[in-house]
């Protein structure tokens, strides 16, 4: 399992408009921005960096300015993250309370309301480490312990509405399998427990503060015209 936080990456934009990805064995990742054909900015005068470079004097952003570019062309980093994982094989990624969480080629977003991110960075640290093993097994139970105790208390306390919900059961069942698991598919154990609170969501129409499948299918739909156009 590979793990990224987003202070093991650094951003840049070039003259193409590109994001560029450099991760921490400065391996660079290029991919084309998906931006409208003519878009008009009013950058304010004191963001001096952002307009010498739309004024061609300089080639490339980087660091903040990266964001401060995004936001004004209100461009969600989202699926660039996405393809990141894709192309440098990472399983998740930690980024600003969020958890990117990739399964094959599947996404989804947790943050610290429906995780304990404490869990997620006590296996980043023990990535390449020799005593591997009994950090995963301890981050396992560190898991099922907080999430029995979400579906207790919150997501599925009610175990009449549960077994009215279809495949509701099924699901819950194949979770607490995944936890006798010693392959220790974290990302797997995400998306199904990630798949229980929609199920939820969706029955009771009850808000558990995961990001809305409306912009997941949004960001999903660039990350298939990114890969496009790379393929192109």
């Amino acid at each position: 399992m590979r793990i990224f936080k987003n202070t093991d990456i650094k951003l840049f934009i070039n003259e193409k408009f590109d994001i560029i990805i450099k991760d921490k064995n400065n391996k660079h990742y290029i991919y084309p921005t998906i931006l409208e054909t003519k878009k008009t900015l009013i950058v304010p005068k004191h963001l001096k960096t952002i307009n010498s470079f739309l004024n061609k004097q300089i080639k490339m952003l980087s660091g903040k300015n990266v964001d401060i570019f995004l936001s004004l062309v209100n461009l969600n980093l989202t699926p660039f993250i996405w393809n990141l994982m894709k192309d440098a094989n990472i399983d998740l990624y930690l980024s600003k309370g969020h958890i990117f969480v990739r399964n094959n080629d599947k996404y989804i977003i947790l943050n610290s309301k429906n995780i304990n991110q404490y869990t997620i960075l006590k296996l980043y640290k023990a990535q390449g480490k020799t005593h591997v093993h009994s950090i995963y097994e301890e981050s396992l139970q560190e898991l099922h312990n907080f999430i029995r105790q979400k579906i207790s208390n919150s997501i599925g306390h009610n175990q009449f509405v549960n077994s009215q919900i279809k495949n509701y059961k099924l699901t819950e069942e194949n979770l607490e399998l995944e936890f006798t698991n010693k392959q220790y598919n974290f990302p797997k154990i995400l998306f199904l427990y990630e798949k229980l609170i929609r199920m939820k969501e969706n029955y009771l129409n009850e808000n558990h503060f995961l990001v809305p499948e409306e912009e997941i299918e949004k960001q999903y739909q660039i990350l298939q015209k990114i890969r496009k156009l790379i393929n192109q």
